[in-house]
């Protein structure tokens, strides 16, 4: 299905507080026509461009986490508080290899109706095609501008990625991952800190605790988590689908 997006759909947007842009905004989006392939979950205050409902697959995405234009993520699930720049991929299910050819000749429903239709032959193949893991992506993540991802990895929670990097494996929270391969260079913070941030789990803390607190520092800050009055985070999450269906005009 494809819908155009109107002025009634951003207003729907702008109360459900979802954006479209960066800086919480809607940008050039208005008048723009959107295929609905991805099943698109979003975190109230979540920011993710109209392009992701054509990515595919499944997308999740957590409250104050935010996807730029450009970026191509499709089945993943994405933490809260995220910062994915321009460019981002994640890489397409993998070809099989140990077949005679890794062409779509062995599997796939596409060439199979094609050589059915035009030759009256069924090809002996496995036409069930892997099946796309989801890539995972924790809080407090920041993939820089370029980055490719390998299907199926998990950046751990705090982790960076430079831009241009090729991820091929996990990335461990709190580490630094740059290069081609990625490779850990660094982690952000030391051994105690970083456990003592992966206990917090700071990103479930709703605004009106985390606005008090010292980020700049994080031994204050983590001194200020162990006294806080915990007030948990809980935004709703809107399928997106829904909302475009709903207020957007339809277009066959």
């Amino acid at each position: 299905m494809r819908v155009r997006i109107t002025q009634e759909l951003l207003g729907e947007l702008e109360r459900l507080r979802v954006y479209l842009r960066p800086h919480f905004h809607y940008g050039d989006a208005l008048n723009k026509s959107i295929s609905l392939v991805t099943r698109l979950h979003v975190e109230q205050y979540g920011r993710i461009p109209e392009s992701a409902l054509t990515w595919g697959g499944q997308v999740e995405i957590g409250a104050f986490s935010y996807v730029v234009q450009g970026a191509q993520l499709r089945n993943c699930k994405i933490g809260r508080h995220c910062s994915v720049a321009t460019g981002v991929e994640i890489m397409g299910s993998n070809h099989p290899i140990d077949r005679v050819t890794t062409s779509t000749w062995t599997y796939g429903n596409n060439l199979f109706e094609v050589v059915r239709r035009d030759f009256n032959l069924d090809i002996c193949q496995d036409r069930n095609l892997p099946v796309e893991p989801i890539t995972t992506i924790g809080n407090d993540v920041w993939i820089g501008q370029g980055a490719l991802l390998k299907a199926g990895v998990t950046l751990g929670h705090g982790a960076v990625v430079g831009a241009r990097a090729v991820v091929t494996k996990d990335v461990p929270p709190y580490g630094v991952a740059v290069g081609n391969p990625a490779r850990i260079v660094k982690y952000r913070f030391d051994d105690r800190a970083v456990s003592r941030l992966m206990e917090s789990e700071w990103w479930d803390l709703g605004p009106a605790t985390l606005a008090s607190m010292n980020m700049l520092d994080v031994d204050k800050f983590l001194e200020a988590c162990d006294e806080c009055v915990r007030s948990e985070n809980s935004f709703n999450s809107i399928l997106l689908n829904d909302v475009f269906e709903e207020f957007g005009e339809r277009h066959e």
